[in-house]
């Protein structure tokens, strides 16, 4: 019976010390961050934002103590992830277009230049409709997508599809535009926002009676234009030239981490599938020249892709080209050098 009892006792004790160690290992269950969906970033204050001097500042204290009845435990620091680069800096040969080259070769280089990727974009999506109409998205660090990203999208047209994707998927805001088609302002969705206007040269009314407002415009009235912006994506069907050189002029996307774009030329003007205007050597020097101001912004290149849709054969070289491309752009303002690999 003794035995019963001291037996007994034993179990007790040994129940009593077993919870009151899961207690405490439960009150003190230290964690060094939220990791997000992408392996590459940790959350330190749980805030949503990648935290460089936090991780870093944390990283410089060995051990944490923490408090229990006049005691100290004490726990090392778990080191988060190291980033792994993701984004490859091509050594790429400039690609010049000159007024002293011939028609052909003025033709044969800008091509060419639209054709090449300054960087690669390890992590590289298309949201969206996979063909016209979708966009590529860069997910490498410090890129992508997560709450709360603002996307500003212009040209809608009858294609939502880029734009329901980013917010549904990712859940961004996104600030859509387009005064072309019938649909007044209106909310799409709880993150989407309609409003019947266009980006233009400057502010005012067009002679087909459209509204259009600069970028920088539009984001003071959205309260944006020190707001970082994640993505701003257009297909504006030719305007895009003289849009771009405004941006350039204005000095509005500094803070814009990424650009999607439709470029087109003169032949993008059709009747009965046959050209009505020809891109002259003028015409590939302007707008060469204009892309090249994104790349003195340190905007570089990342992906491209030709309308199949927009074929037409060239009357200076005979060969094929397409009208339109969708070309994308990352700010490399934003990318520290531990995030990259220059390539060899």
């Amino acid at each position: 019976m003794a035995d019963m009892r001291r037996s007994t006792k034993r179990i007790a004790v040994a129940v009593c010390f077993s919870f009151f160690v899961v207690t405490i290992l439960l009150i003190y269950n230290w964690k060094p961050g939220h990791h997000h969906k992408n392996p590459f970033e940790i959350d330190i204050y749980d805030d949503g934002d990648y935290d460089e001097d936090a991780k870093d500042a944390i990283l410089r204290r060995h051990l944490i103590d923490y408090p229990l009845f006049n005691f100290k435990v004490q726990k090392e620091v778990r080191r988060p992830p190291a980033i792994v680069p993701q984004i490859l800096v091509k050594k790429v040969q400039p690609i010049t277009v000159t007024p002293s080259m011939s028609d052909a070769e003025v033709e044969n280089n800008f091509f060419r230049y639209i054709e090449t990727k300054d960087v690669i974009c390890k992590n590289d999506k298309r949201l969206g409709f996979q063909h016209d109409g979708g966009y590529n998205v860069c997910f490498a660090p410090p890129f992508g997508l997560k709450k709360p990203c603002i996307v500003y999208s212009f040209g809608i047209y009858d294609d939502w599809n880029f734009d329901d994707a980013v917010s549904k998927i990712f859940k961004c805001n996104v600030f859509s535009f387009d005064p072309s088609i019938s649909q007044s302002d209106h909310n799409r969705s709880s993150l989407i926002k309609f409003r019947k206007i266009g980006i233009g040269t400057k502010n005012g009314v067009n002679r087909k009676g459209w509204t259009l407002k600069t970028l920088g415009s539009i984001l003071r009235r959205n309260h944006h234009e020190k707001t970082v912006i994640d993505y701003l994506k257009f297909d504006i069907e030719y305007d895009e030239w003289t849009v771009l050189q405004a941006l350039h002029e204005e000095g509005s996307l500094w803070n814009v981490k990424q650009i999607g774009f439709e470029i087109h030329t003169n032949e993008l003007f059709r009747q009965k599938d046959l050209p009505l205007r020809t891109t002259t050597k003028h015409d590939y020097i302007r707008m060469y020249k204009i892309l090249q101001t994104l790349d003195r912004m340190n905007f570089k290149q990342f992906n491209y892709r030709l309308n199949p849709f927009g074929m037409f054969k060239s009357k200076v070289t005979n060969i094929t080209r397409s009208c339109c491309y969708d070309i994308h752009f990352m700010n490399m303002n934003f990318v520290k050098k531990n995030y990259t690999i220059v390539e060899s």
